[in-house]
């Protein structure tokens, strides 16, 4: 999440971090899926929301963790939004990250017990 005295969501500075922490990631061999926002006026900009989905199995490791802390580090106020089927979550230091994704890891397989074997290797 933003911090509340960020640049502005769809801004050219905001939008540089945003697409540095997702190729970040993805040169570290995540797959991440980011969400945009795409505007239907001539004037209008668009671009990356901030929200990324990562699967469960890959954001237990470091590397994940320590891509965001890195980023929520860079400005007060900014913190990371968690969400496992309807709870939600958040954090805005690297142990409350780590703590947050080791609880996230354990919510998966009673929240959708088949992610759990996706994320094993075991379906799909």
């Amino acid at each position: 999440m933003r911090a509340p005295d960020d640049a502005a969501a769809f801004g050219v500075d905001y939008q540089a971090e945003l697409r540095e922490l997702k190729q970040q990631a993805e040169g570290a061999g995540i797959q991440i899926s980011p969400s945009f926002a795409v505007f239907d006026s001539p004037s209008a900009s668009g671009g990356l929301t901030g929200e990324f989905i990562v699967s469960v199995a890959q954001a237990v490791g470091p590397v994940v963790t320590t891509l965001i802390a890195v980023w929520i580090s860079r400005k007060t106020g900014r913190k990371l939004r968690l969400k496992v089927g309807d709870n939600e979550f958040e954090a805005q230091t690297k142990e409350e990250i780590d703590f947050l994704i080791a609880k996230a890891k354990e919510l998966v397989p009673v929240i959708d017990p088949d992610q759990e074997r996706v994320d094993q290797g075991l379906n799909g």
